[in-house]
């Protein structure tokens, strides 16, 4: 099933992967995979069902609650998307790629006092994560703190000279 989606057969990959999904009906990958391939052929629904069954069997499946956040995204639906990972974060607080998700998702939508305390928090979590300093100094520079996102974007170099968004940002 999964070769058959990487192939971009998608409609052939499904009967494989629910094949899978029945010798083990509640494996956490086989469902991400189901919910994949459904997300990618934009059934919002079945992707939904998939990927919240997939945090059901697996509660630290990270990459089920991102692409769940992320469908709700597609759709519009930018609150939603946030407590999804809100509530992610709150069961698994090192959750960095949720925590970066979040600060991001706030920043998009210009609620920039959600995406400080998110970024705040995970910094002290991960203080040592480039792109959580790259929100940092994104954030600090839409607030017009200048100098906090000088600080915080030489905090993201240093950690990772070659960060892609460091560097775009450092351009600006």
């Amino acid at each position: 099933g999964l070769s058959l989606a990487r192939q971009g057969l998608l409609g052939e990959a499904l009967p494989a992967l629910h094949e899978s999904l029945a010798l083990r009906p509640e494996n956490p990958k086989a469902l991400y995979n189901i919910a994949l391939v459904y997300h990618k052929m934009r059934l919002y629904d079945s992707a939904q069902s998939y990927y919240e069954r997939a945090l059901k069997a697996d509660p630290h499946m990270e990459k089920a609650a991102l692409n769940l956040a992320n469908l709700f995204v597609e759709q519009k639906q930018p609150d939603h998307a946030a407590k999804i990972l809100a509530s992610y974060i709150g069961a698994h607080p090192n959750a960095a790629d949720a925590v970066y998700n979040l600060a991001l998702l706030h920043l998009q939508n210009n609620r920039t006092d959600e995406a400080e305390k998110v970024v705040e928090l995970a910094l002290e979590r991960c203080p040592y994560s480039a792109p959580l300093w790259v929100v940092k100094a994104d954030l600090s520079s839409r607030l017009g703190r200048d100098s906090a996102a000088r600080i915080a974007l030489e905090k993201a170099l240093r950690l990772s000279p070659k960060d892609a968004h460091a560097l775009a940002l450092q351009k600006r």
